[in-house]
C-alpha cells in the first residue's frame, strides 16, 4: 500500500489519509515470537480458505430449489 501512494520524486506520501492509515498499521504491527504472530486468534473454521473446494451439496436439494425458483418466476412471468 506505502509503494502505491508514494510520490516517486520525494517518496513520500502525499494522500494525508493513506498516511496516517500506513503510519497506523506499521505502529499496530503484530509481534513475533518464536516465528509465530502473537495476539492473534484463531482463524475460524466458518470462513474456508480461498483454495479450498466448494461444499459438497446434495444435487437432489439442488433440484429442488432450482425447482421452487423456477415456480416463483413462472408466477411472476404471469402476474400473479
Amino acid at each position: 500500500m506505502k509503494r502505491a501512494y508514494t510520490n516517486k520524486k520525494t517518496g513520500q506520501i502525499d494522500d494525508g489519509l493513506v498516511r496516517e492509515v500506513v503510519t497506523l498499521v506499521q505502529t499496530q504491527s503484530v509481534p513475533k515470537k518464536k516465528g509465530r504472530l502473537v495476539g492473534l486468534g484463531r482463524r475460524t473454521q466458518s470462513v474456508p480458505p480461498p483454495s479450498a473446494p466448494p461444499p459438497f451439496v446434495d444435487p437432489e436439494v439442488l433440484t429442488a430449489q432450482l425447482k421452487d425458483k423456477d415456480d416463483r418466476i413462472s408466477l411472476l412471468d404471469r402476474g400473479g
